[in-house]
């Protein structure tokens, strides 16, 4: 897997198949041939990329920090509620 985190604070943002297709351009991180998503808060020089890592069971955007070797839940991770059922219609 490639995990690509924030260099600075460690917060792991995507986990992708080892063989996707990353690059930039003038719109930011460009990720998929073709692209299937484009990034543009992630500069080359603010994020970095591990490869041969997996990514823990219950992995989600923004809940763990990775600095390579370790993975570790944020301590700003709030479980989201879950979804209110929708009341059911009247006859």
């Amino acid at each position: 897997m490639k995990i690509i985190c924030r260099t600075q604070t460690k917060m792991s943002l995507y986990v992708l198949q080892d063989d996707e297709v990353l690059h930039w351009d003038d719109r930011g991180m460009v990720i998929g041939e073709p692209a299937w998503l484009i990034v543009s808060d992630c500069p080359t020089d603010s994020i970095s990329i591990y490869e041969g890592a997996a990514a823990p069971a219950d992995w989600c955007g923004g809940k763990y920090l990775f600095d390579g070797f370790t993975w570790a839940v944020s301590p700003d991770w709030v479980e989201p509620l879950p979804p209110t059922p929708e009341p059911e219609p009247q006859p």
